[in-house]
């Protein structure tokens, strides 16, 4: 769960990809509460709000995968750059 203590889709998703956004600094690495299982709660969220939960699912970690290698690339870019 992010601060506010908040089931959502959006921090079922950060719960998933928590390790790279603190190692890209992101986010802070603070001890929060987690989601035991936040894969299968982000299923469970996407169920709840109707539609297909398993194309729904898919698309979001395509996004958030697509996301986080968009921004290795930038970060790398930048260090490459700074280097010089």
């Amino acid at each position: 769960m992010l601060p506010r203590g908040a089931e959502t889709i959006a921090a079922a998703l950060v719960q998933l990809a928590r390790a790279r956004f603190v190692r890209a600094g992101l986010w802070p690495d603070i001890a929060l509460d987690t989601l035991p299982d936040p894969e299968l709660r982000l299923y469970c969220l996407l169920r709840a709000s109707g539609g297909d939960a398993y194309s729904n699912y898919n698309s979001l970690q395509r996004e958030l995968v697509s996301f986080l290698q968009a921004w290795d690339v930038q970060a790398t870019r930048k260090r490459i750059t700074s280097s010089r």
